[in-house]
């Protein structure tokens, strides 16, 4: 979908989205396909798409569990309370070192699965981009998930950030981390774990290298659900802290511009939107908007 540039009584010249899986300015220009190298310097003129990399397999050095191809983490049947996907993926460009058997079978045979973090997997994804002209993704990272020291998901979502990020050098593409707030309590230090990832991100080269976006001079950081009425905070006071963080008060090496994910009601703050006032400022904080608006349309 599309961004429209800003009205300047609402924020300071800054970009209102209108987002569903694709993200990019309104008035633009669609890269050709196979374009080398995508400009990491600005979000403007950009298709970009959200990237999970979360559906897991059991395997040397992959995960212990399937997660999100099944409903219990065990092995696929292809029973009706197994399996969570609607469609079976082609897999007709993996090879084999990338495939993971299954307790189905296709055509007589043993069908076979993919586990998202393998650098192959990730690769592929990354060259389809740059063929179909898409410039970019922001990879998730459920705050969730680090809450609950899961160690073995974080792995799987640190293996694909960096798998993810290594191919858009060889392919020319940008990604920047969008951090998901979904399922968090109000007292479970949510800004604390996200202050505390993205320094360690940066700390270990995340943002350099050419590839990781940039806007506005800083690299890009996300934030979706802030504002959201099933979502924390529900002071907007802890929610401007965090963006004041990233964008003022941070050192200087972890400063970054801020992209939020927020309700598709945030500017009557009605429906999905927290209603107190301030959260009009919380919106206008960001340097960025993305309004979400998945399943509004028919």
């Amino acid at each position: 979908m599309k961004f429209f540039p800003a009205s300047g009584a609402v924020s300071r010249g800054r970009l209102w989205g209108v987002g569903l899986l694709l993200w990019g300015w309104i008035g633009m220009v669609f890269p050709a396909a196979g374009q080398t190298v995508v400009d990491a310097t600005s979000l403007s003129n950009k298709i970009l798409t959200g990237y999970q990399g979360w559906f897991t397999a059991p395997g040397t050095g992959y995960s212990t569990r399937w997660i999100h191809w099944t409903r219990d983490h065990v092995t696929p049947t292809g029973a009706s309370n197994n399996l969570i996907v609607e469609m079976y993926p082609d897999l007709r460009e993996f090879d084999p070192d990338e495939l993971i058997a299954t307790g189905m079978t296709r055509g007589g045979a043993t069908a076979h699965l993919y586990a998202a973090r393998h650098p192959k997997t990730v690769r592929r994804h990354v060259r389809w981009m740059m063929e179909y002209g898409i410039d970019g993704a922001f990879l998730q990272r459920f705050v969730r998930t680090h809450y609950d020291g899961d160690t073995d998901y974080k792995a799987q979502m640190n293996a694909v950030l960096w798998n993810f990020r290594s191919s858009c050098a060889d392919y020319g593409r940008v990604f920047a981390v969008m951090y998901d707030v979904s399922g968090m309590l109000e007292t479970e230090g949510w800004d604390t774990l996200i202050q505390d990832d993205w320094k360690s991100l940066v700390d270990a080269g995340l943002t350099s290298g050419g590839r990781y976006l940039h806007h506005q001079g800083r690299p890009l950081v996300a934030i979706w659900g802030p504002g959201f009425t099933h979502c924390v905070p529900a002071d907007p006071a802890k929610a401007q802290a965090l963006i004041d963080w990233f964008r003022s008060n941070a050192p200087v090496n972890y400063r970054a511009a801020v992209w939020g994910g927020v309700p598709g009601e945030w500017r009557t703050k009605t429906g999905d939107s927290r209603t107190q006032s301030g959260w009009d400022n919380v919106y206008r904080s960001y340097d960025v908007i993305s309004p979400w608006t998945v399943g509004r349309f028919t």
